[in-house]
C-alpha cells in the first residue's frame, strides 16, 4: 500500500481492508496513501471513514495527516468539512495553508481564500509558489481581476516570490476569463527574461478567445498552441468550437480534418457515478462496460416513458 496509481483507487481502498483483516496496523504513512485515495474517488462517504480512522489513531491534528483530510474533503466539495479539518491540525504550516487556500478557490469561494491569505500574513508565513499559483487561480474563476493583479503587484514590489510561467499562465487565464484578451496578449508577448509562453499558456488564450468570438486573435493563439503541442487535441478541439460558434463552418471542418490527419488522440471525458461504495466510470459509446446492454435497455424504457409522459 505504498503508492496510487490514478484509475486504481478502488484497488488500494481494498488492499487497505484487507490489511486490517490480516491484523496488520497502518503507519502515518499508510493513512496518507488511503487519503489520496478516497481523495482520487472524489466519495464523501469513503472520505468519511478514513476521517475516522485517523481520528482514531490521533492523526488527524498532525500536519500532514491534517493537510491531506482538507485535500479530500476538497476533493470531495465539503469545503466546511476541509475548514473543520484545517483548523484542527495544531501547527499549522505554509503547506496546509496553502492546501486551505486552494481549497477555497476551486469550490468559487475567493473571497475566502483571499482572507485566509491575509490571515496566514498575519500568522508572519509568506506566500510561496504554490501559495501564489492558488491564489491566482481562486481570483482567476472568479473573475476578481484587480484582485489578482494587486496581488502580483505586492508579490513583485516585496519580491517575496519569483513568478514562474505557471503563475505568468494563470494570469493570461484570469485576464482572458475577464475578457481583456489584449492584456493577455501583451502578457504573453512581453514574458520576462527566460520564459517562453506554453501551449497552456496560449491555450488559455484560445478558450478566452472562444468564450467572447475573436476569431481572428483565436487564431494566432491556434498556431502557438499547435506548434508547441503537435500531438495534443485540446487545441485542435477549442479552436474548432470557436470557428463552429461563430458560423465558419469551413474552418471548423479544416482543423478537425487536420487533427484527423495527424492522428491526434481526443481524451474521452466520461461521468464518475458511486454505485454501492465502488467509482463506475461512463463514457459516451461505450460497449466495454459489463452491463452496457441492460443500461441501455433501462435508458430506453425511460425514454419510452418520457414520450407517453408528453403524449398525456
Amino acid at each position: 500500500f505504498t503508492y496510487i496509481v490514478p484509475n486504481e483507487h478502488d484497488e488500494a481502498i481494498t488492499l487497505f481492508h484487507e490489511m486490517n483483516w490480516a491484523q496488520q496496523k497502518p503507519n502515518a504513512i499508510t493513512m496518507l496513501n488511503l487519503l489520496e485515495a478516497c481523495s482520487i474517488s472524489a466519495d464523501l462517504k469513503r472520505s468519511k471513514w478514513a476521517h475516522g480512522i485517523a481520528l482514531r489513531r490521533g492523526w488527524a491534528s498532525e500536519v500532514a495527516v491534517g493537510t491531506a483530510i482538507l485535500d479530500m474533503y476538497s476533493k470531495c466539495g465539503a469545503i466546511e468539512a476541509s475548514r473543520k479539518a484545517f483548523d484542527q491540525i495544531t501547527q499549522k504550516n505554509i503547506v496546509s495553508w496553502s492546501a486551505m487556500i486552494a481549497a477555497y478557490g476551486v469550490n468559487g469561494l475567493a473571497c475566502d481564500a483571499l482572507a485566509l491569505l491575509a490571515e496566514m500574513k498575519v500568522h508572519g508565513l509568506k506566500p510561496n509558489a504554490v501559495t501564489t499559483l492558488s491564489v491566482l487561480s481562486a481570483c482567476s474563476h472568479r473573475g476578481l481581476v484587480e484582485e489578482g493583479l494587486a496581488f502580483i503587484r505586492e508579490l513583485a514590489q516585496d519580491q517575496l516570490v519569483d513568478l514562474r510561467l505557471e503563475h505568468l499562465s494563470c494570469m493570461v487565464d484570469l485576464l482572458g476569463r475577464a475578457g481583456r484578451l489584449d492584456s493577455a496578449l501583451e502578457l504573453l508577448e512581453k514574458m520576462p527574461d527566460g520564459l517562453k509562453p506554453s501551449a497552456s499558456a496560449w491555450g488559455a488564450l484560445l478558450s478566452a478567445c472562444r468564450s467572447y468570438g475573436d476569431s481572428k486573435l483565436g487564431a494566432g493563439a491556434v498556431s502557438h498552441v499547435v506548434e508547441l503541442e503537435p500531438s495534443s487535441s485540446a487545441g485542435y478541439l477549442l479552436a474548432s468550437n470557436m470557428h463552429a460558434m461563430g458560423g465558419s463552418w469551413a474552418d471548423a471542418a479544416r482543423l478537425r480534418g487536420l487533427a484527423k490527419e495527424r492522428r491526434v488522440g481526443v481524451v474521452a471525458g466520461y461521468s464518475l457515478v458511486h454505485v454501492n461504495n465502488k467509482a463506475c466510470r461512463f463514457v459516451a459509446g461505450d460497449k466495454q462496460e459489463a452491463l452496457s446492454d441492460e443500461i441501455c435497455l433501462f435508458i430506453e424504457q425511460l425514454h419510452m416513458c418520457m414520450k407517453l409522459e408528453e403524449k398525456r
